[in-house]
Parts: C-alpha cells; sequence; structure tokens
C-alpha cells in the first residue's frame, strides 16, 4: 500500500469572510428580515451554486425565525462577492428551512432543503422549484417532500442534504439522519432530552423523472 500524500492546509483567501456578519462587509441586502437585521443574524450552511451563463453564488440561510434562505453572487473565482452585488432573499419561512442546495434541471432552479426540527426525526429534506433566482422567487411555489422517514423506510431525520455528481454520469445525494446504535432511532426521538443518539450518513442515487422531479428509489451500500 502507498503512504498517504501529506498536503497543505487551506489558507484564507484574502480579503476576509464571503459573509460574516461583524467579521466582514457583509453583502448589502435587498431587504431585510422584521426586528432582526441581516447585518447582526448568523449565517449557516453555505452552497455553492454554478449556473449555466458560468456565473458563480454563494447560498446560505439565516439564523433563527423566520428562515431566510439566501443567495450573494460570487466573482468568477468565487472566492470573493462580485462587485455590487447584493444578497438576495430566495424564501422567507415562520417555518424551520435550512441548508440551501440548488441545481439548474429543465430550464428551471429546483432548490434543496431541509425543513423541520433537526433534533427530531420529523427533520426532512424538501425541494421546490423556481423558474429565476429572483428576490423571494421561491416564497409561493409548493414545498414538495424528498426524503421523510416514511420514503426512507424509517430513518430517523433524513436531512442535511448534499448533491454530487457521481462517476456513472448521474448524480447521488448524500443526508443524515439518526442512529440508535446501528439501527434508525424510533420514531419519538429527541436529542435533546433523549441519549444514545449520533448522526449516520446514508447515500441515495437522486434520479429526475420525466417531469423533472427528482426521485431517490436507490440507496447505497458500502461498495456500491
Amino acid at each position: 500500500m502507498k503512504p498517504l500524500r501529506r498536503r497543505a492546509p487551506f489558507t484564507p483567501v484574502a480579503g476576509g469572510p464571503l459573509v460574516c456578519p461583524g467579521l466582514a462587509d457583509t453583502p448589502t441586502a435587498d431587504d431585510t428580515v422584521p426586528n432582526r437585521p441581516i447585518s447582526t443574524a448568523g449565517v449557516i450552511d453555505p452552497s455553492g451554486f454554478k449556473d449555466s451563463d458560468g456565473a458563480r453564488y454563494l447560498l446560505y440561510k439565516t439564523q433563527q425565525l423566520p428562515s431566510s434562505l439566501r443567495i450573494v453572487r460570487l466573482d468568477a473565482a468565487g472566492t470573493h462577492v462580485f462587485s455590487g452585488a447584493t444578497s438576495r432573499q430566495l424564501l422567507r419561512s415562520d417555518r424551520i428551512v435550512e441548508n440551501p442546495v440548488l441545481v439548474k434541471r429543465g430550464g428551471a432552479y429546483v432548490l434543496f432543503a431541509s425543513r423541520g426540527p433537526y433534533n427530531q426525526c420529523s427533520y426532512e429534506t424538501i425541494w421546490m422549484r423556481a423558474s429565476s433566482l429572483a428576490a423571494n422567487a421561491f416564497n409561493t411555489v409548493t414545498q414538495n417532500t424528498l426524503l421523510t422517514p416514511a420514503s426512507t423506510s424509517g430513518v430517523c431525520g433524513p436531512g442535511g442534504g448534499d448533491i454530487a455528481a457521481a462517476l456513472d454520469g448521474g448524480q447521488r445525494i448524500f443526508f443524515h439522519g439518526w442512529l440508535c446504535g446501528s439501527s434508525p432511532c424510533p420514531s419519538g426521538f429527541n436529542s435533546q432530552t433523549d441519549t444514545g443518539g449520533r448522526r449516520g450518513m446514508y447515500v441515495a442515487v437522486l434520479g429526475w423523472d420525466a417531469s423533472n422531479d427528482p426521485v431517490v428509489n436507490l440507496f447505497l451500500n458500502p461498495g456500491d
């Protein structure tokens, strides 16, 4: 067996964080969350997206309620905010919605996200479709479920989904769920009050039907 090659650690790109209230020049917001200015809200769940025209974007979520999923354009290298770009809200929700991941499919934008309380089995993965990335483009569209305990044969809290290209030309969706021992935790599990739970990672084949709706029909085992 060949020894692993040691690589140099990552180093920050000059100019500070892309979005970080209090530590960087947060991109000017096109709107604000009532009683919680965007400049003072923590930001989590960053996700990159490259559009079909080559434009690069950063998606993220502002903490606390209401949930705000936002997008800001980056420069060509993806290391700085595009000159003059604003932080644009794509979705505002009274429910917890987080972990935005964007895919372009069939000429439309499909937004994947996690919905619900992370600490419970009801945490789930949803998807939405919009024709543009305009401000609040996903506010009035249907939120469809993709991964729930029922659709995954009992995975407790299937959320935190991320999508990656596969060597076979398709796509994979990686997500996590609560495990109690080697099996999914029972439906009433709550990590804030129950002990013994841990997050485990799952991977499945992400497909698309004739209407360009995302579907998950096959879960993979180690070695597949």
